[in-house]
């Protein structure tokens, strides 16, 4: 009796394992939004090409991603030739992931006390 009970413990525990193993693997797939919601830094998306709607799509496109976009709206003009991704007070965590995502290759650190830590000015080219 104490054998098919150790034998049924011992198969418990080896199917516990291989779910939470398998929990683990398909949250590690899910391009590690959850760690870019830990490390939140705060992302302004303003809409300079003048196409309706643009700003608001991104943000969306971003937020499943698991950016967190504080603010959306117009730039001053709908005028930007092209796209422009600016970061401030230094922070270069998801600089790599917002270029890749965005395809910006245009970039500018500008150190000022806003409260967002990237502006995405989205251009013509977008």
């Amino acid at each position: 009796m104490y054998n098919n009970l150790i034998k049924f413990f011992i198969l418990f525990v080896f199917i516990i394992s291989f779910y939470v193993v398998s929990q683990n693997i398909s949250l590690n797939k899910k391009n590690n939004n959850m760690l870019r919601v830990l490390n939140s830094e705060k992302l302004q998306i303003l809409n300079g090409c003048g196409i309706q709607g643009k700003a608001r799509f991104l943000t969306k496109k971003l937020r499943k991603k698991g950016f967190d976009v504080l603010m959306t709206g117009n730039y001053s003009n709908f005028n930007l030739p092209y796209s422009l991704l600016i970061v401030r007070k230094n922070k270069t965590d998801i600089l790599k992931d917002l270029q890749e995502e965005l395809n910006i290759d245009k970039v500018f650190f500008l150190k000022d006390s806003s409260l967002y830590d990237y502006t995405i000015l989205i251009g013509k080219d977008k």
